[in-house]
């Protein structure tokens, strides 16, 4: 079903049960305005279906579990309060950049994680401007990529990478507008029902 492939269902039941705390996935922690799903989604890569787990014990069991059921590569994320990672604001090179995790919808216990992961990239509108960005029309520190809002990341020794994402964040926002539209009918159902009785 969408919702068991959007949430990884099968792969989240396997880890649990090999003791596993999972605490959630990253990509059910994230919200951003539809327009930036591709790009948040392309800075992430892999990281984006990863699993957020609570201890180290539980990092240990889940590469344990990956390596001897020779599952595909798979990420866990350490949870932990990420506040001090975030750091600095990135310095922006020009007017047609934006920090990349300033889009994230505030809120929830897990922003931190999510900034922290988002903190050395840059958004901006289309691959020519990052690429003018490498050919010398602006200064970006070495370990900052540049992301554009149709998912292409460009990193500062040269690297372009580009392609079709899993689309896992707009299936999310989509099961969740789902839900929202379910929960709505469903109130409006049992007040009509209400009436009638």
């Amino acid at each position: 079903s969408l919702q068991e492939m959007a949430t990884g269902q099968m792969e989240t039941e396997m880890i649990q049960q090999a003791g596993v705390n999972l605490m959630a996935t990253l990509s059910e922690v994230i919200e951003v305005e539809p327009r930036y799903e591709k790009a948040v989604e392309a800075a992430l890569s892999d990281k984006i279906k990863g699993f957020i787990v609570s201890t180290t014990e539980d990092v240990r069991r889940s590469v344990e579990l990956v390596n001897q059921r020779n599952l595909p590569r798979t990420a866990f994320l350490l949870w932990r309060n990420r506040e001090e990672e975030v750091g600095e604001e990135l310095s922006v090179p020009g007017p047609r950049f934006q920090v990349l995790g300033s889009f994230l919808r505030p809120g929830g216990s897990y922003a931190p994680l999510v900034k922290s992961l988002l903190k050395d990239y840059l958004l901006t509108e289309d691959v020519g401007d990052a690429i003018r960005l490498l050919e010398g029309e602006g200064k970006i520190p070495p370990d900052v990529k540049v992301v554009t809002l149709n998912g292409e990341v460009i990193e500062p020794h040269g690297t372009v990478l580009c392609g079709s994402g899993s689309g896992v964040l707009r299936l999310r926002r989509e099961l969740r507008e789902i839900q929202t539209t379910v929960d709505r009918k469903s109130t409006r159902l049992n007040s009509s029902h209400t009436d009638i009785s």
